[in-house]
């Protein structure tokens, strides 16, 4: 299924509910709204950034970001542009496993920026019941680079 158009968040993020977090990923910086208390670790070559919105839950519940290195992913299943002009293009795997919290599910896919590939980002979610690896989607529509307009505070 294709999908496209502008994100309407059905949601807004609740502020008091979030923090910025400022990263760089190979020498870009960038700030996005993330969950508060969320941990962020940036990986030892400084590629890749991941987003753990509860650090200690035994469930999976992670968002990470990296330097886009590969070639275009697989025709994805959404695009979507937010409003700042960022796109994404994603597909979701309902279906990843899982273990004793649930099954869970991941959202993979490619962050552009004017038109260009930036990013990789991949999402994952875990729960008994239906796992919601969308939930990293209203977040990122926050994610800009340091120093354009629009970058959390």
């Amino acid at each position: 299924m294709l999908t496209a158009g502008c994100w309407h968040q059905s949601r807004p993020l609740d502020l008091a509910a979030v923090q910025c977090a400022r990263f760089d990923i190979a020498g870009f910086g960038y700030a996005m709204q993330a969950p508060k208390g969320s941990g962020v670790e940036r990986s030892a070559d400084g590629n890749t950034v991941t987003i753990v919105p509860k650090p200690g839950s035994r469930l999976v519940h992670v968002l990470w970001l990296s330097r886009h290195t590969a070639p275009t992913l697989e025709p994805p299943e959404v695009t979507t542009t937010f409003d700042s002009g960022t796109r994404i293009e994603y597909s979701v795997d309902e279906d990843i496993g899982g273990g004793s919290g649930g099954p869970e599910a991941e959202l993979y896919g490619e962050l552009f920026f004017e038109g260009q590939p930036a990013l990789l980002v991949g999402c994952r979610d875990q729960k008994e019941g239906t796992p919601d690896p969308e939930w990293c989607v209203a977040y990122l529509e926050t994610l800009h680079r340091q120093d354009q307009a629009g970058a959390c505070q």
